[in-house]
């Protein structure tokens, strides 16, 4: 017997395929350093101005923490305004360093759903991309699996959308 329902089957909305949320961030080196001290991340890449001048990057850059975190944090925002996703795994590629100072579109597309039955709840596939907004080029691009749960699905329909919280 086949343990996946039909999208038919399953409670809630679906989730479109091809639809997509996103945001804009600013690394500034005010950021950028206090990103590495939440993280326990001393490199002289990410804190001291005049080393990191003095390598090929030119300057200050983002840690990998940090561009990484900031792309996950717009599938927070959209998915879980309730506490109603999990992620389930992600994967990085580092394309470039994140040099202080860039804007950069933070994009995740929905390239995949199903309804779990084990995990009750929608399974969203999503492939990312934080870019530089200035030159359109990918810094870091990112495939990531989420879980959002059944008994949460019904308080909004898209993701991004404002979310109702109930209140005491």
């Amino acid at each position: 017997m086949n343990e996946t329902a039909s999208p038919r089957q399953s409670p809630g909305p679906q989730f479109d395929v091809g639809s997509s949320v996103s945001r804009a961030y600013q690394f500034t080196r005010e950021n950028i350093a206090e990103y590495c001290r939440i993280a326990g991340d001393p490199n002289p890449l990410h804190l001291d101005h005049a080393y990191a001048s003095s390598t090929k990057f030119g300057g200050i850059i983002a840690c990998a923490a940090h561009s990484t975190g900031v792309l996950v944090s717009v599938l927070a925002d959209a998915f879980s305004r309730n506490g109603e996703s999990v992620g389930l795994g992600f994967s990085f590629t580092l394309r470039r360093a994140v040099p202080e100072g860039c804007q950069a579109d933070l994009v995740w597309t929905i390239v995949g759903q199903e309804w779990s039955p084990k995990l009750k709840g929608h399974v969203i596939e999503l492939r990312g991309e934080l870019r530089d907004s200035v030159s359109g080029l990918a810094m870091v691009q990112a495939d990531g699996r989420l879980l959002v749960l059944a008994d949460a699905v019904g308080r909004k329909t898209t993701p991004g959308e404002p979310a109702e919280r109930s209140g005491a």
